[in-house]
């Protein structure tokens, strides 16, 4: 099992692992740096370093939630220094200029050393979505623009696409139903289990484990046609259940889970072919559309940015069976 360590210094929380960060636990808008340790100790590490720099002497890694301006301006932070201890051998100590140093000492030499020092948490971190704030994404006057980029088969990997994405996405937690390769959500689901994605799961029983308000963004970009519905599944060796989900019930029922899972604040970015966004204009407020064109006879990629502007009182929406306190995320566990 692994160790991890949770403390802030100078203003900047920070999180400590003696192994790399997986894809789940690079969550976005945080920053990430590489630790190292002096050669005549392998369990202190004496310096931060930037992502990747960290060829020899590697500890692990850091993240945290500002950058380290040390590390940005001189490309390494010391952390640690060498000095005489009690039996007058020398050995890492705190730095004086760094708050509780003795945190990331491994949990063997954490025990045997510091085991009654207060003020001293070591612990692992049970799930890291605890570290995503909520972010209350604001109603603004309607935008529409019309860009030109070749057609792909990966809507996010479309240009102007992608770059409204980077201007859209500005913190919260974000969720993904259909990924596909798209990595730009931290919770991640596709039917299909060749992408690498944390579930492998009907995108409406995928949509069905998270509580009622209880995520910032959803990334909708599902297929366009009951054609593309029926080659998705039939890729996976799965059938449409007799054309089920190529009804628009079925659609309607995403979308109606999609506006109970939202954060009042919330964001729906949604892709097709048309800019209905998710039609509902009682709960939902489009900010902004985009219309890409691909030339020739390729229909228009439309891409709607709507705002969750009120609770749904409707109890006929919310007829789903939910999971409580997270207990649906024992399959996405760290460990």
């Amino acid at each position: 099992m692994e160790e991890y360590i949770r403390f802030e210094f100078e203003g900047i929380k920070m999180v400590a692992k003696q192994s790399s960060f997986t894809k789940l636990e690079r969550l976005y808008g945080f920053y990430f740096y590489d630790l190292t340790h002096p050669e005549e100790d392998e369990h202190f590490p004496d310096a931060i370093v930037k992502e990747g720099a960290a060829l020899h002497n590697y500890w692990g890694s850091i993240m945290t939630d500002k950058p380290v301006e040390q590390v940005e301006c001189h490309n390494s932070y010391y952390i640690a220094d060498w000095a005489l201890n009690a039996d007058d051998e020398e050995g890492p100590a705190p730095n004086e200029d760094f708050v509780n140093c003795t945190q990331f000492y491994a949990y063997d030499f954490y025990v045997a050393c510091v085991k009654d020092e207060e003020g001293v948490k070591f612990h692992r971190m049970d799930n890291f979505l605890e570290l995503i704030e909520s972010y209350s994404y604001p109603v603004q006057e309607l935008m529409m623009d019309r860009k030109w980029n070749m057609p792909n088969k990966n809507t996010f990997e479309i240009h102007s696409i992608k770059e409204l994405l980077k201007e859209e996405l500005k913190g919260g937690l974000i969720v993904d139903p259909f990924a596909n390769n798209n990595s730009f959500a931290h919770i991640t689901n596709d039917l299909n289990p060749r992408y690498e994605t944390d579930f492998h799961m009907d995108a409406l029983e995928f949509l069905e484990m998270f509580d009622d308000e209880s995520v910032d963004v959803v990334l909708f970009d599902p297929p366009y046609s009951p054609r593309q519905v029926k080659e998705s599944y039939e890729s996976v060796g799965l059938d449409t259940e007799g054309g089920k989900l190529t009804r628009a019930s079925y659609w309607s029922n995403l979308k109606k889970e999609i506006s109970r899972i939202l954060r009042v604040g919330g964001k729906a970015i949604s892709c097709g072919w048309n800019s209905g966004g998710m039609n509902n204009k009682e709960i939902f407020h489009i900010n902004r559309i985009r219309l890409v064109a691909h030339g020739g006879n390729h229909n228009d990629t439309i891409i709607t940015v709507s705002i969750k502007t009120k609770s749904i009182a409707n109890e006929d929406i919310i007829e789903n069976t939910r999971v409580s306190n997270n207990t649906g995320f024992q399959q996405m566990s760290l460990w």
